[in-house]
């Protein structure tokens, strides 16, 4: 959780909303692209905090919501 909270600080300082929705983007693409069809449960809890950090930047995106709520199904 202490990720998450690192990721959300970095990307607040300051800036504004456009900024933060990038970030979101930014840490929702890198994390999609280290999810695999075959990997296993362990790799996949280990993207949760990047996917946390995505939805706290930009809640209104309900994609980022989507893929980590498939994370648990």
């Amino acid at each position: 959780m202490s990720q998450v909270r690192a990721l959300v600080r970095n990307s607040r300082g300051g800036k504004e909303k456009d900024d933060k929705e990038k970030r979101a983007r930014q840490i929702f693409d890198k994390t999609r692209l280290a999810i695999k069809k075959d990997s296993k449960e362990s790799e996949l809890r280990e993207l949760l905090p990047n996917l946390t950090a995505a939805v706290e930047l930009s809640p209104s995106v309900a994609q980022y919501y989507y893929v980590r709520a498939g994370i648990f199904s």
